[in-house]
């Protein structure tokens, strides 16, 4: 949050939606979009593992899955869903929660950054205003600049 001027913005979405922060301030609120201020976790690229990330849509996961399997690449999955995972490949479950997502999504990165995945291929969560920050993240530390409108793996 930048809380310099009259109007409060926010710098980056969060786990606090645009909406709860307009109710506990009690005014509005500018959105993130079209701020050039330099601050922490802004830049274009954040977080980002060693290895590719591949946002993947839940109903796409377990195609995406298999199709890396047959090229026989070294894959390691995160999800929210439970999937069927080869056993040579490294999944780790975030529980669906957008809180959840928040507080593990780095070290989870991290972990299996270490591992030296060729991809880290990952369920893209839902759209919606309790995921905005989860989304941000993931695309930044994927070097997405913008989510795909149509929410189709990116």
């Amino acid at each position: 949050m930048d809380l310099s001027n009259a109007e409060p913005r926010i710098l980056r979405p969060g786990v606090i939606s645009l909406e709860e922060i307009k109710r506990a301030l009690g005014k509005k609120v500018l959105s993130s979009s079209g701020f050039n201020m330099r601050f922490p976790g802004g830049c274009k690229v954040h977080y980002a593992p060693n290895a590719p990330l591949l946002l993947v849509p839940s109903d796409e996961l377990v195609a995406r899955i298999a199709e890396y399997r047959r090229m026989q690449a070294k894959v390691a999955v995160i999800s929210s869903s439970i999937v069927a995972v080869p056993p040579c490949y490294t999944h780790r479950f975030i529980p669906p929660a957008p809180s959840e997502w928040a507080r593990q999504l780095y070290s989870t990165l991290a972990e299996l950054d270490r591992i030296q995945p060729e991809r880290i291929i990952i369920e893209l969560p839902p759209n919606g205003p309790d995921w905005e920050g989860v989304r941000d993240r993931l695309f930044r530390a994927s070097n997405i600049s913008s989510p795909s409108k149509n929410n189709r793996a990116i």
